[in-house]
């Protein structure tokens, strides 16, 4: 088994680099904001994609009729 690290210099230094770390980590408060966030953008989209549908087909489906209707049978 390794032995512990006792050496008080290099222990100072990984605490300094773990504590310049820690300010840019996400909380448990930030995360539910987060997931918060993604649920309205997830709905504002499913809404955008239903009617960018809606919106083609009420386009490109009396385009196709008028086109059907004036070929030759």
């Amino acid at each position: 088994m390794a032995a512990i690290e006792v050496n008080p210099q290099r222990n100072s230094e990984r605490l300094t680099a773990i504590e310049a770390i820690l300010p840019h980590l996400a909380t448990k408060t930030d995360i539910a904001n987060l997931r918060v966030d993604m649920e309205k953008l997830q709905s504002s989209l499913i809404k955008w994609f239903i009617g960018t549908w809606l919106a083609t087909v009420a386009i490109l489906a009396p385009l196709m009729i008028y086109i059907l209707s004036r070929l030759p049978v």
